[in-house]
């Protein structure tokens, strides 16, 4: 077997390093002056031959060798998904086999439950049968005193109770009848509370109906008293005008009063009333 595995990228690298090399060695010798000859070099041409050759050998030798590279790491791979394959194989066999033995041992434990509930069913249902509730044994009833050890006369248990005696349940129904009775008295009394507040409720609101209708007719009449006041304030106001422009003022100031002032060449301030003045001093007259 090789040593060397190589991938397909590193055996393309390889085929593309091999042909730079070789064409950078062909344009060394065509731009080389010395090695250049003129003419036919038929040594020349045959040593490209012979590196031609070469060349091409070495790339069959390196395809082979990238061949067989390639096989073995094939081989590899698919000797790995055989491992692998029968790997995981074997961990399905070894899971089955022990979810097999987990579902058996399920099966049992269920099988074992199953069959120690049915004899606990069982046991029960034959201790029910026997029981003194069932076989309704009267000494089971009454409970039995720790002191004397002897049973105690109305004093039942309840999980063994027989029913009650005739006189007990007439006794029962007498209660039942007192508290009744005692429902429907109570009954009646809220009814009549309930009668008498709803009584207080509707007097107390129609009171307050007809305190708000005096209230609406004492504003009314205020309203009324007010526009009256208004109106004798107004007549009283009117008269009294009447009475200052009528009677009291009969002389009243006339332009012409005014037109006698302002016709002299003295200033106001010598002494002279000013006609201000003397229009107040003339209505202070009046």
């Amino acid at each position: 077997m090789l040593k060397t595995q190589l991938s397909p990228d590193e055996r393309d690298r390889r085929m593309i390093e091999a042909r730079r090399r070789a064409e950078a060695e062909r344009k060394e010798r065509f731009f080389d002056e010395k090695r250049r000859t003129m003419g036919v070099d038929m040594e020349a041409i045959e040593a490209q031959k012979h590196e031609k050759e070469m060349r091409r050998l070495r790339e069959v030798e390196e395809k082979k060798l990238t061949d067989a590279a390639m096989l073995e790491h094939d081989q590899k791979l698919l000797l790995r998904s055989f491992e692998e394959e029968r790997v995981r194989r074997d961990e399905q066999i070894t899971e089955r086999d022990t979810n097999q033995c987990l579902a058996d041992q399920k099966h049992q434990r269920e099988v074992a439950a199953r069959d120690h509930e049915e004899r606990l069913n069982q046991t029960h249902i034959e201790n029910q049968v026997t029981s003194d509730f069932l076989t309704e044994n009267p000494c089971s009833t009454l409970k039995t005193h720790a002191s004397t050890q002897r049973k105690a006369p109305g004093n039942y248990l309840p999980h063994h109770f027989k029913g009650f005696q005739p006189n007990q349940l007439q006794e029962i129904l007498n209660i039942q009848a007192q508290q009744q009775q005692e429902a429907e008295d109570r009954r009646q009394q809220d009814a009549a509370r309930d009668a008498e507040a709803a009584r207080i409720q509707k007097a107390q609101e129609e009171a307050l109906l007809v305190r708000h209708q005096q209230a609406i007719a004492e504003q009314r009449e205020a309203a009324l008293q007010y526009k009256a006041d208004l109106r004798s304030l107004a007549q009283e106001h009117h008269e009294r005008e009447r009475q200052l422009n009528h009677v009291v003022y009969t002389n009243p100031v006339q332009p012409e009063f005014f037109d006698q002032f302002g016709t002299s060449s003295r200033q106001e301030g010598d002494g002279q009333p000013s006609p201000s003045a003397l229009c107040d001093d003339e209505c202070t007259a009046l």
